[in-house]
């Protein structure tokens, strides 16, 4: 990274997102393409008291998980990870693939196996992070794999994600803490709402949020960050949409999903391609048919779509909604193995609120 981005991408991430703080055991992984970040973290942690360690990824080595293990290993959790959720009090996973399409081809039902065994490391994470024994962070760092899946020159993706964090402003700590103002200004109009509806091109869908929580993402567990979230009402969700964003799932890219609910339930899905992958993850667990999570993208440093889940969540103008496990802090009770975020455009729709439009071209309109 150019100038001073990696120190200040780092103390972003450790003193902000993180707050890593004396004594702290700090857990960082990531693959070795990450290496000048992981050591400049290494050493604030160190700084600042904390115990780090670091956990590295090998290329290839996923891959080889599902070519020659059996069933037995697949449906099991790494008595590693087991310990890592359980003893860490920080972890911050950093994206940086050789290659992301490391498991094309690779069977969707043995990546479902593993998919729905990680399930239980889910379930000590949100114990132990509603307990205040735990929290994480999610970011990423500019490799060629990704730079590819953006259509970008390394520098051009570069210079994407220094927007994006807000790494080109002179104090990014702060950028973010005025950022967080700015949702909690959204959130105070949304609280006391119930009846959403949202209508157009891709959408024409009515949830329930009545008493529910709006969770200010700001950056805490995902860098970049920008959204504002909660979770509908399990048996609210009435209507179709439509996800413009193509994703991969099972190592399959998948084109166009349109789901349909019937109180909460989806009773009906297709996709323009990767059909299969999806109803495959609809049929893991009874509650992926539900929502788990809807939001909105509050990012407007985020320009474009990238193919980056992290990134393309948080557009401003964009909608995401999470069928599978609710999220902490939301009030929702949706019980799955897998949180599946799946994005769409908005900036052609209207959103109501207790029959107040709210949100039109993107943005909100009440801020």
């Amino acid at each position: 990274m150019k100038g001073n981005r990696l120190e200040k991408m780092a103390l972003l991430l450790t003193d902000y997102c993180m707050e890593v703080r004396e004594a702290e055991k700090v857990l960082l992984v990531s693959s070795f393409l990450a290496m000048p970040l992981l050591k400049e973290l290494y050493k604030i942690c160190l700084e600042r008291g904390a115990f780090p360690d670091v956990r590295i990824s090998g290329e290839g080595l996923a891959a080889l998980d599902y070519q020659y293990g059996s069933d037995a290993f697949l449906q099991s959790v790494s008595p590693f990870s087991e310990a890592e959720f359980g003893i860490f009090h920080k972890r911050l996973n950093i994206g940086c693939s050789y290659n992301t399409n490391e498991l094309a081809g690779v069977s969707s039902e043995k990546q479902a196996m593993r998919m729905k065994a990680s399930g239980k490391l889910r379930e000590v994470m949100n114990r132990r992070e509603a307990a205040g024994e735990f929290s994480w962070c999610v970011t990423a760092f500019p490799c060629q794999a990704s730079a590819q899946d953006a259509e970008m020159s390394l520098d051009g993706y570069e210079e994407y994600m220094a927007r994006a964090l807000m790494l080109d402003h002179d104090n990014p700590i702060q950028a973010w803490k005025d950022f967080e103002a700015y949702q909690q200004g959204i959130i105070e109009h949304l609280r006391t709402k119930s009846e959403i509806i949202i209508k157009g091109v891709n959408a024409n869908l009515k949830l329930n949020v009545k008493g529910r929580t709006w969770v200010n993402a700001n950056g805490k567990g995902n860098m970049p960050d920008g959204e504002v979230f909660t979770a509908p009402h399990e048996d609210s969700a009435n209507g179709w949409i439509n996800y413009n964003y193509p994703c991969r799932l099972f190592g399959q890219e998948v084109v166009n999903i349109r789901f349909e609910y019937e109180n909460g339930r989806v009773v009906k899905a297709s996709a323009e391609k990767g059909e299969e992958a999806v109803l495959r993850m609809l049929n893991m667990d009874e509650g992926m048919k539900y929502i788990g999570e809807f939001a909105f993208g509050t990012n407007y440093g985020i320009e474009r779509f990238i193919r980056n889940g992290l990134f393309d969540e948080k557009r401003g103008g964009t909608m995401h909604i999470a069928n599978g496990a609710t999220l902490e802090g939301t009030g929702g009770t949706n019980k799955a193995p897998v949180h599946w975020d799946n994005i769409t455009e908005i900036q052609d729709a209207e959103v109501f609120a207790d029959g107040e439009m709210i949100y039109r071209n993107g943005k909100f309109l009440f801020i």
